[in-house]
């Protein structure tokens, strides 16, 4: 069973009920059903709100929102949680010559095609870029030169990246610093202005926000470190291939580590704690 006891959140007599699917052992796109057991520990009717919500977009259905409440009785409500179906999405890496995508360039693109939590295509290239490769991205990602020279130009590969990511959405790890842009898209957008092309239609999702969103607390959510507490297969960082494999086992790894939450409201009742909650799967 899993169940969580609720405690007083705040002087509005809020109580809140947490709980992860994850221990439910649900695959995608199945329903979770769960009853939420909502009890008046006060001496006067309560008028409850109940909302739900979660952090990474899951199907929340309450079977009421607000109920009357009189002194001592239990009410129960139902709650469902409906994980997405047909997982379908893109993980992209790029490495770059640095960390500007007006100035710097694109040296490595990688996508990654995931359907139901398999990888079902791919395509990963070296691309030579019009400046000299610096010697500490050389150093930090293995790439050397001479490979680049004999890479394509970025006009020659982007179209065929584009196309694949046309009306898809696009995982990604990371921003640009102090802009919320995703790092990637960024010097994407860039270097299709840059070539003449028009950028797709994508949407896109930032795996370290949702892994923020699923694991609170670590340490660092650099790609490295989730792959490593993710005990994730080790194999090169900062090569675009490995980078967009990592990114998408990430974001699908916060996906089934999601958390719901139920927010029960208390507002007609004088006593601080007069609301107590459960929340239990149905059918454990």
């Amino acid at each position: 069973m899993v169940q969580a006891v609720a405690t007083p959140r705040s002087s509005r007599n809020a109580v809140v009920v947490a709980v992860s699917p994850e221990a439910a052992d649900a695959a995608f796109g199945e329903t979770i059903h769960y009853t939420i057991a909502i009890t008046n520990k006060g001496i006067e009717t309560a008028v409850l709100s109940i909302g739900a919500q979660d952090g990474l977009g899951w199907k929340l259905s309450l079977s009421a929102d607000t109920l009357t409440n009189t002194a001592g009785e239990q009410v129960k409500l139902g709650l469902e949680v409906t994980l997405p179906l047909g997982i379908e999405f893109v993980a992209l890496d790029l490495e770059t010559t640095s960390l500007d995508p007006a100035a710097d360039e694109i040296i490595e693109i990688a996508w990654v095609r995931f359907s139901d939590g398999r990888i079902v295509d791919g395509f990963s290239s070296l691309v030579r870029p019009q400046q000299p490769l610096p010697a500490r991205i050389a150093e930090l990602t293995g790439i050397r030169p001479e490979e680049l020279v004999l890479a394509p130009p970025i006009e020659e590969v982007l179209p065929g990246v584009l196309a694949a990511l046309s009306g898809r959405t696009v995982v990604s790890h990371g921003t640009i610093a102090g802009t919320g842009m995703p790092f990637d898209r960024a010097f994407l957008e860039a270097a299709a202005f840059r070539a003449g092309l028009m950028f797709p239609p994508v949407e896109w999702v930032d795996s370290l926000e949702a892994a923020k969103v699923a694991w609170t607390g670590l340490r660092s959510y650099s790609l490295g470190n989730l792959r490593e507490w993710l005990r994730l297969p080790e194999v090169p960082m900062h090569r675009a291939w490995p980078d967009a494999v990592a990114a998408g086992l990430v974001w699908l790894s916060a996906l089934s580590t999601n958390r719901i939450t139920v927010v029960v409201l208390a507002e007609g009742t004088a006593s601080p704690c007069a609301v107590a909650a459960t929340l239990a799967q149905i059918g454990e």
